[in-house]
């Protein structure tokens, strides 16, 4: 038992020797040129030779472990494709169309020219010609980039002579420009506006008379100082005057014979001497709009 255990001591030693050799003769061979070639540790496949099983166990006991790690390789992340901004790996969410942002609607300009001031309610007049004696009527508020229609347009009357830039005395021309809304009366009972509003009576007048000095000025007498030939009384014309909404036209200053007593009041679907003349229900919503601390204006004018 000693003797064979010395024999594959010394078999091992040779081994180990002819390894070294094998080793020693392939490292020279690396210092030569790129056409040398490199030497295989394989022994040939026409060896005969073969260690025995106690020898081979030895030589695995006898080389040394590897303390190099293998590198670990990356995962490669996937690369999404180019008809897609979604990582592969996640499903497109289900998305609806957005619908196309429209463009803000421009601010409303009013249908007619004329000084708005510091108004912030307007009603138009609007004709479609200077001769006609039909109209247009319509409310606006102005807001913060324009001015908002408020209510439904209106269908009116206006005076026999159309419109005209030179209204006056017995003249029949509805008067052109901006008037200041500041004043209202009827002889029906206030249908709740804010505006100052007075019931007419037997003794209101509208002074007419261009010598007087009170002309085209309401006036309540029972014995007047003006004629009354040339004036209104407010009363007496009757439901045409239910309710009214003075125009402030030839007021500030007044001018003597530039016309008098032009209102905004009931239809009787005929031209008017000069006023403006709409349904009486369009007058009660209209007059319940108005709001004197709106400072309102009525706009007259040709489209």
């Amino acid at each position: 038992m000693m003797k064979l255990g010395r024999v594959i001591s010394g078999v091992a030693v040779s081994a180990a020797l002819i390894a070294a050799a094998l080793v020693a003769i392939q490292l020279g061979q690396g210092k030569g040129t790129d056409r040398s070639p490199s030497l295989s540790l394989v022994a040939p496949a026409t060896s005969s030779f073969e260690f025995p099983s106690t020898v081979s166990s030895s030589l695995a006991k006898a080389s040394p472990k590897s303390t190099v790690k293998p590198t670990k390789k990356p995962t490669p992340t996937p690369t999404p494709s180019k008809k897609s901004s979604a990582p592969m790996s996640v499903a497109p969410a289900k998305t609806t169309a957005n619908p196309v942002p429209t463009q803000a609607p421009a601010p409303a300009r009013l249908p007619v020219g004329g000084s708005t001031a510091d108004a912030q309610q307007v009603i138009t007049v609007t004709a479609s010609s200077w001769g006609t004696t039909r109209a247009v009527v319509q409310a606006w508020n102005r807001n913060g980039s324009g001015w908002a229609q408020t209510g439904p347009s209106v269908s009116a009357w206006i005076g026999g002579a159309g419109m005209s830039t030179n209204a006056r005395e017995g003249f029949d021309g509805t008067p052109v420009g901006s008037f200041p809304v500041t004043q209202a009366f009827g002889n029906y009972a206030n249908p709740g506006t804010s505006v100052p509003y007075f019931q007419a009576g037997p003794n209101d007048w509208w002074d007419g008379d261009s010598q007087s000095k009170t002309y085209n000025t309401h006036q309540r007498c029972s014995s007047c100082p003006f004629r009354t030939s040339e004036s209104e009384n407010l009363h007496d014309i009757g439901w045409v005057y239910g309710y009214a909404v003075v125009i402030n036209y030839n007021m500030n200053p007044v001018v003597a014979g530039k016309g008098s007593a032009f209102f905004l009041h009931i239809t009787n679907n005929e031209p008017t001497g000069g006023c403006v003349a709409i349904p009486q229900a369009d007058l009660a919503r209209i007059m319940q709009w108005l709001n004197p601390a709106k400072h309102p204006r009525i706009i007259i004018g040709v489209s």
